[in-house]
């Protein structure tokens, strides 16, 4: 969908849906429209359909193909026996030889493994693999994990950054224009971990030794 030319592979009349194609027939028959008036509507139509198609070509990051193989690091795709390559998506995501073959090689061995979180979500399944240690307190699948985690943050839209401009600019008003950066970022960053948590800020209940780190600092003043 990224590179192709829709307007090659379209067909001259184009079926626009049930409803609109009732009601041109019935139109048709009642002789409420002329041709030109059907074929004017119906270009119109196309030329929508081809308008908004090209939006979403240029909306559409170049990286989607390396998005599209991100799937290989479910559970399901990476613990089967005979799973495919993941070298190609290392080399995208710009990864030295050294660094390929090692994560090629993990990745190899890696269903030889009985893993708990298979059945878990992707982001569980590799914090297990990150977590890992065999009998000699190492971890075999540092690299692999390492790089299936960089990868499964990689944004997949702007909704989220453009989210975050939204609660800034609740955050910093007018009235609150000389907040510091740190201090903007410390507020939204507790109020993404209240939203997480699913509480609020009259809800939430600090820990113990936060609350006496907190009397201790007043206590110096």
């Amino acid at each position: 969908m990224v590179t192709v030319d829709a307007p090659k592979f379209l067909y001259p009349r184009p079926h626009l849906g049930y409803d609109v194609e009732t009601l041109m027939t019935k139109y048709r028959c009642e002789k409420k429209i002329s041709v030109d008036t059907e074929m004017t509507f119906r270009s119109r139509c196309l030329n929508f359909i081809l308008r908004l198609l090209k939006e979403l070509q240029q909306r559409l990051p170049d990286s989607v193909d390396r998005l599209k193989v991100i799937s290989q690091l479910s559970p399901e795709n990476a613990l089967k026996p005979l799973t495919q390559s993941i070298v190609q998506l290392a080399k995208a995501m710009g990864r030295s030889a050294s660094a390929v073959s090692k994560i090629d090689s993990q990745w190899r061995t890696l269903n030889l493994i009985h893993w708990e979180c298979i059945k878990s979500t992707t982001v569980e399944f590799w914090v297990e693999v990150l977590q890992y240690r065999n009998s000699m307190a190492e971890n075999p699948f540092q690299e692999l994990a390492e790089f299936a985690i960089e990868c499964l943050i990689l944004p997949w839209s702007n909704t989220e950054i453009e989210r975050l401009f939204s609660q800034m600019k609740i955050i910093k008003t007018p009235l609150r224009n000389r907040l510091s950066d740190e201090m903007l970022n410390s507020i939204l960053r507790i109020r993404t971990s209240l939203r997480r948590l699913g509480k609020c800020c009259d809800t939430f209940e600090f820990p113990e030794e936060v609350l006496r780190a907190m009397g201790k600092q007043a206590q110096n003043l």
